[in-house]
């Protein structure tokens, strides 16, 4: 038997008690329809401190949940790659998440011998590795993925 813990936000909490309120008016053979600020939800109102007691621990980041990352820019992917050219650049992108936005790397591609070009500047990047994978893109990189030799 497997048990699963569910949270609900405040919205979907307001929505489930409409939906109870008008299943208890619909069986006791009620028509009229009660508003969830009503019937619903009268003497169910929670504080803050309520919720705290009831879900301990630490609070979601709110402030990010759902948020957009900002575009800061774009990069020049090439290579074998599926779909070559510019990417948008989001604040906090990896060259993993780059490279899955141009498509991926295709079957010949080299994931060991990718090439980050930075201001001239030419850094080896491993995606074999979490550190190549984990490693940030930055407005006006180019990056570059080489044909696989076999």
């Amino acid at each position: 038997m497997k048990i699963f813990a569910l949270k609900l936000t405040a919205s979907a909490c307001v929505g489930l008690a409409a939906v109870v309120a008008v299943q208890e008016a619909q069986s006791e053979g009620r028509t009229e329809k009660p508003s969830p600020s009503s019937a619903a939800l009268e003497g169910h109102q929670q504080t803050p401190a309520d919720l705290k007691k009831e879900f301990p621990g630490k609070p979601a980041k709110a402030a990010n949940r759902g948020a957009k990352r900002q575009p800061l820019g774009i990069i020049y992917v090439s290579g074998e790659v599926k779909a070559p050219g510019s990417v948008t650049v989001m604040k906090g992108m990896t060259v993993e998440e780059a490279l899955r936005k141009a498509g991926g790397v295709t079957e010949s591609g080299a994931v060991r011998g990718c090439a980050l070009n930075r201001n001239g500047a030419l850094t080896r990047v491993d995606l074999n590795t979490p550190e190549g994978k984990a490693t940030m893109v930055e407005a006006g990189d180019r990056l570059m993925i080489p044909q696989r030799i076999w």
